[in-house]
This record gives structure tokens, C-alpha cells and sequence, in this order.
């Protein structure tokens, strides 16, 4: 099997951790996110880019002179920390987009095939929250809204 830095052709592993995190590990980083969403990232932005946005989504851009640097692997002194968060776990990724959200929310949701590791998205939010954490129901996919709850595909998907 590959390395998860071999798969990576659309992000950087600078992309995905804190600063102070490359800093010390440098692109050993990847270790701590996992390679799920990894590929989900990489292949929602590959395929964004495939149906005309150019770079569709941002995740970190501190790497860049950005302040976005806990949107991918979250360490305890990380302003949003949460232990039970799937951010702690390297399994989380929230992203910005000049893409509507809801636009990239259709896409996975018409696209299920295309994105098999992206088990939950984060809706009613100005950003896109997908991870990869397995389900305790079994459900392949859920939709969560801080304001809603959970609420179910179908309906979602009937609303965007």
C-alpha cells in the first residue's frame, strides 16, 4: 500500500495540520490525520477543480500568510479544542469556499460513489465540516445542524 503522502496531489500536509505542528514534525504530520479523509478531501477538490472551480476549497492557510490553522488536525492548545471532537482525531476537516457550501453539499450528495469515506457533514454552517468517523447506527452518511440536529439526507438533499 501507498503512503498516505503519495495519494496527496490537491493539498499539502501544511494544509491539514497547525503550524506549530509542521514545524515540529514536518511532513511526518500526516501520521496524525487519517487517510480517509485525506482522500475525501483529495478527491472532493479534484473533482471540484474537474467540474470547472478552481480551487474550490480551503482548508489551513497559514502556509500562506493566512490565519486558518485548526481547520484540519486539532491539538489540545488549539482555540476549539474538544476531546471528543473528530478534528482530535485527525479524522475532520472544515473548509471555505468561494463555492456556495450548499453547492458542495449537493455534489457529495449526488456523488456518494465518488466520496465512500465522508460519513457526516456539518450543515447550517458558513463552512464545510465533513469526517470520516464511523457511524454508531451503522448509517453510511449523516447530516448534523447545530440548530436542527441530525436531520436526514433525504430531507436535506430535498432542501438544497
Amino acid at each position: 500500500m501507498s503512503s498516505t503522502l503519495d495519494l496527496m496531489r490537491y493539498f499539502t500536509v501544511k494544509e491539514l495540520v497547525p503550524e506549530a505542528i509542521y514545524l515540529r514534525r514536518g511532513e511526518a504530520a500526516i501520521e496524525l490525520i487519517d487517510r480517509r479523509i485525506v482522500i475525501s478531501a483529495e478527491d472532493l477538490r479534484r473533482n471540484l477543480i474537474g467540474i470547472g472551480y478552481d480551487h474550490p476549497i480551503t482548508i489551513n492557510n497559514w502556509c500562506w500568510g493566512g490565519n486558518r490553522q485548526y481547520s484540519g488536525f486539532r491539538p489540545p492548545e488549539s482555540p476549539d479544542y474538544s476531546e471528543t471532537s473528530q478534528h482530535t482525531r485527525g479524522c475532520a476537516l472544515d473548509g471555505v469556499s468561494q463555492i456556495p457550501i450548499k453547492v458542495i453539499h449537493k455534489h457529495i450528495l449526488e456523488n456518494p460513489d465518488l466520496y465512500p469515506h465522508i460519513r457526516f457533514i456539518e450543515i447550517d454552517i458558513g463552512w464545510l465540516h465533513i469526517d470520516c468517523r464511523d457511524n454508531a447506527n451503522g448509517v453510511p452518511l449523516r447530516c448534523w445542524s447545530p440548530q436542527r440536529g441530525f436531520v436526514s439526507v433525504e430531507t436535506y438533499f430535498k432542501e438544497l
